[in-house]
């Protein structure tokens, strides 16, 4: 919790308030075929939970859960908010124009508002924050398929994470130094959709690249650096997946080979991990997470390395 710098602290621990969290979690286990020689089972596991922070300490309208993710916006944040749900991404976003400034919630985009555009034909970005997405996400599932022929066994884990946002720091940086995709858009010319201050729509056409453009006006840094990559929403991407976990291959070598030994059973594997990805996220990997286990703070991947893909070859003996 925060605390006022005159008591000589930053912060303080307490029980901060009250979360309600309501969800489902269901098992099951089958074999589909089941003879003398030939076995496969199945276990899945599907959970949902969905969680709203019912209310926090008097005098404070939000908790900032502890890190935040660097961003040339700012720094994005995770934080508690009343009635919102547990971790809520916030951070910068396009500014919209609204006849009736009354109009704008202050915490959630509406994306139905038109952008609002500077008098210089470039979006106008948007210092206050407000929610750009959820690193909970909606739901998980685990699917296990084991089969075995006689002495031959083969096993794979299918992961699945469905919903939960996270802010993708390398595209901000790659944004700004021109190598995410969207900047190869450089050297192009357009108008942006979207109205002025006076709610007229706008029609300047403007060079996106940086220095003096085909019209001679010098545009500086240019549009990537001096408006997209400050703008948080522009990374904050969805960052459910499918992942082939690992799959594991095992044999028990027949007896006879070695029954004038002391030995039961000689069994041989070889195991692969982290094998496939299906994601539509577009950062390195959407499981990563710029914070320790022990963090409350997740869904901003930061600048980590994705997970290896590891192979394993072993023998075991039993006695």
């Amino acid at each position: 919790m925060p605390v006022s710098n005159t008591t000589g602290y930053t912060e303080f621990v307490t029980n901060a308030g009250q979360i309600n969290n309501q969800g489902l979690e269901l098992t099951l286990s089958a074999f589909p075929v089941q003879t003398a020689n030939f076995s496969w089972q199945i276990k899945a596991n599907w959970t949902k939970n969905n969680n709203k922070v019912i209310s926090i300490q008097k005098g404070i309208d939000s908790i900032e859960l502890l890190g935040s993710s660097y961003s040339y916006g700012g720094s994005v944040v995770e934080k508690l908010i009343p009635g919102m749900p547990y971790r809520v991404i916030l951070g910068t976003s396009y500014k919209r124009y609204y006849a009736d400034p009354s109009k704008e919630d202050p915490l959630h985009i509406d994306k139905n508002a038109p952008l609002l555009i500077g008098s210089d034909g470039f979006p106008v970005v948007d210092y206050n924050y407000k929610i750009l997405g959820n690193a909970t996400p909606k739901w998980t599932a685990g699917i296990t398929n084991s089969l075995s022929y006689k002495n031959l066994s083969l096993s794979f884990l299918v992961d699945i994470k469905k919903g939960g946002d996270m802010f993708n720091t390398p595209a901000a940086f790659f944004a700004a130094q021109g190598t995410l995709p969207i900047t190869a858009k450089r050297d192009q010319s357009m108008v942006f959709q979207g109205v002025h201050a006076d709610g007229t729509p706008n029609t300047t056409k403007v060079w996106l690249g940086q220095g003096v453009g085909p019209d001679g006006v010098n545009y500086g840094d240019g549009y990537f650096r001096n408006v997209y990559r400050l703008v948080d929403s522009n990374f904050v991407e969805d960052a459910s997946w499918v992942r082939l976990q690992y799959v594991t291959l095992s044999y028990n070598l027949p007896k006879s080979i070695y029954k004038s030994t002391p030995l039961n059973n000689i069994n041989i594997s070889l195991t692969a991990n982290n094998i496939l990805l299906w994601t539509p996220y577009s950062g390195f990997d959407p499981e990563s997470s710029q914070y320790s286990a022990e963090s409350n703070t997740q869904g901003f991947q930061g600048r980590t390395t994705p997970q290896v893909r590891s192979f394993t070859a072993s023998i075991r003996f039993g006695f």
